[in-house]
């Protein structure tokens, strides 16, 4: 096992958590990232976690260039309602309280 956990990209909440052979990614902004490109998410990293749909969590940019058919999401409801409309097909929503939880399989 073991887990790490690394900054990535340029937002201040943007980071890559691998854990039991899972990459999960953070609230991305990778448009400067030199280790990872937005174009090849789908391929290097299990689940993209979105967890706001506030400009620094939800970063344009870098989702606008991820291939967002093939990518699995995990997103509030309201990060949701903003990438169904921009073609996103793999996502599972978290809502929000303590009793919230989503399995993954």
């Amino acid at each position: 096992g073991g887990m790490k956990i690394k900054a990535l990209g340029g937002g201040r909440g943007s980071f890559l958590l691998e854990m039991n052979g899972q990459k999960l990614l953070f609230d991305p902004v990778l448009t400067d990232c030199k280790e990872l490109r937005p174009e090849n998410v789908h391929k290097e990293i299990d689940f993209v976690f979105l967890t706001s749909d506030r400009e620094e969590f939800f970063h344009e940019p870098t989702i606008a260039r991820m291939n967002l058919a093939k990518t699995n999401f995990v997103v509030t409801a309201k990060v949701a309602e903003k990438l169904s409309r921009q073609m996103a097909m793999k996502m599972e929503v978290l809502n929000p309280g303590p009793d919230a939880a989503i399995q993954i399989v």
